[in-house]
C-alpha cells in the first residue's frame, strides 16, 4: 500500500502517559492495523534500546535528551530522516512541533504529504496561564507570545494542520480569520479511543475493588492526568474533602506523575485524607482501563485550554461519567457535566447528587480510534489525489 509513514514525536507513552503521547502512539498503531508501515522517530527512552518494535510499529529512539526538544533533537531527527527515510517516506506526521527540523527538506520531496497534529496552540497556552492568575504562570506566558509568530510560520509549511479537538480548531480558525493561515489547511480529526482496550468490565470492577478492600457501594472518584498545577488535581482534592464529609465510604484515586506530586501529597495530609486518597503514579494503559472500570466518577478540574482530552474519552469508553471544567469545549453528552473548577461546594454537591443515579456512560462511536485513523488515511489520500 505504501512505504513508510514517518511520525515525529518528542515523547511516547514509554516516556510518560500524557494525552499527546497516547494520541501519537494510538495513531501509529491504528495505521499499522490498516496495513501501513509506521516508523516513529523520538527522543531517548530510559531503559530501552535505540531500536524497538512494538505492535508492528518501529520506534527509533535517538540518543538525545529524553522527552524534550533540543538543538540535538532537531539536528539528529533531520539527519536520521534524511539518511534512512526521505526516499521511502509516503507521509510525514509531526506530533506538535516535533518535525520542524525536517521542513527544510520538503523541497526535495514535494510529493510527500506533511501533516501537523496540533494538540494546542501558543495562544491557547497564553489563555490558560492567564486564567490561572498565578504570577509565575503569567510571567512564563511571555515565552508563548514569542513562539506565536514562529508557530504561524511553521503551520504554513505543512499541507494540513490537524486539530485534535474543537478548542484547538477554534484557536487555529482565529489565525485564519486574520489571514495568517489558509483555512483549507485546518482540519478537525478528533482524538479516538481504542475501544478494545477501554470498555466497561464488571470483572475488573470486582477485582480492583476487592484489592482495595472496598465494596460495590463505596464511591470511587478517579483522576488521571499529568500532575501539574494547571491540570487542577489540587482542586479535585478540595472537592473530594467535601464529598468525604458527607459520604465517608468514598475513595479518591489519582493516576499520573509530575512536578506537583509532592505538593499534592502534602495537601492530602493537610486535609486529613491520607487514608482515603491513593496515588498510583504512572501506570500502564491496560491497568488504567481496569481502574476506570472500578470507578464511579471521573474528575478533571483543569485550568488549561484543553484540546480533546483523551482521559475524558477513556473514561466514557469505560462507562464512567465525567465532571470537567466548564471552559473546555466538548461534545454534548448526558454523561458529561461541566462545572466551575473553583466552586468546590457546587461541584461536590453535583458529584453526590449524580452518584445516586450511577449510570453507565457511553462513548459516541465517532470518537473511536478506528474512525480517527480512517480520517487521517483519507487526508493522506486527499493530498496525494490532489497532486495527481
Amino acid at each position: 500500500m505504501t512505504d513508510n509513514v514517518v511520525i515525529f514525536s518528542r515523547s511516547l507513552p514509554m516516556h510518560g502517559l500524557g494525552g499527546m503521547e497516547v494520541a501519537a502512539w494510538d495513531l501509529a498503531v491504528g495505521l499499522t492495523r490498516l496495513g501501513y508501515r509506521v516508523v516513529i522517530l523520538t527522543t531517548s527512552i530510559p531503559g530501552e534500546p535505540e531500536l524497538i518494535e512494538r505492535e508492528g510499529v518501529v520506534i527509533e529512539a535517538l540518543p538525545v535528551a529524553s522527552g524534550r526538544y533540543s538543538r540535538e533533537w532537531w539536528k539528529s531527527s533531520r539527519s536520521r530522516f534524511k539518511d534512512r527515510y526521505m526516499t521511502s517516506a509516503s507521509c510525514v506526521v509531526s506530533v506538535s512541533s516535533a518535525a520542524l527540523g525536517v521542513l527544510s527538506l520538503r523541497s526535495c520531496i514535494p510529493e510527500v504529504p506533511f501533516l501537523f497534529q496540533a494538540h494546542g496552540t501558543s495562544w491557547g497556552e497564553i489563555v490558560s496561564k492567564w486564567r490561572s492568575l498565578k504570577p509565575k504562570s503569567m510571567a512564563t506566558s511571555m515565552k508563548n507570545f514569542f513562539w506565536l509568530p514562529k508557530d504561524i510560520l511553521a503551520y504554513r509549511q505543512f499541507d494540513y494542520i490537524v486539530a485534535v479537538g474543537a478548542n484547538v480548531q477554534k484557536d487555529l480558525q482565529k489565525l485564519c480569520s486574520y489571514k495568517l493561515l489558509d483555512s483549507e489547511k485546518v482540519r478537525l480529526i478528533s482524538n479516538g479511543i481504542d475501544t478494545e482496550l477501554f470498555s466497561p468490565s464488571s470483572e475488573s470492577r470486582r477485582y480492583v475493588r476487592q484489592a482495595l478492600g472496598v465494596d460495590d457501594e463505596s464511591l470511587i472518584m478517579f483522576s488521571a492526568n499529568r500532575l501539574h498545577a494547571q491540570k487542577g488535581t489540587h482542586h479535585g482534592l478540595e472537592v473530594f474533602c467535601r464529598v468525604k464529609k458527607r459520604r465517608p465510604n468514598s475513595l479518591y484515586i489519582i493516576a499520573g506523575d509530575g512536578v506537583e506530586a509532592e505538593n499534592l501529597k502534602k495537601q492530602v495530609l493537610k486535609l486529613g485524607l491520607e487514608k482515603s486518597v491513593i496515588f498510583l503514579g504512572r501506570i500502564e494503559r491496560k491497568e488504567l482501563s481496569r481502574y476506570l472500570s472500578a470507578a464511579d466518577q471521573f474528575l478533571f478540574l483543569t485550568e488549561r485550554t484543553e484540546g480533546l482530552p483523551l482521559n475524558i474519552l477513556e473514561s466514557l469508553a469505560c462507562g464512567v461519567p465525567v465532571f470537567i471544567s466548564s471552559h473546555v469545549t466538548l461534545f454534548d453528552s448526558p454523561f458529561i457535566k461541566f462545572v466551575d473548577f473553583k466552586d468546590y461546594e457546587e461541584v461536590s454537591n453535583l458529584l453526590l447528587h449524580e452518584a445516586e443515579k450511577r449510570r453507565l456512560a457511553v462513548l459516541p462511536e465517532e470518537y473511536s480510534l478506528g474512525n480517527s485513523v480512517r480520517a487521517y488515511e483519507s487526508l493522506i489520500r486527499e493530498r496525494v489525489a490532489g497532486q495527481i
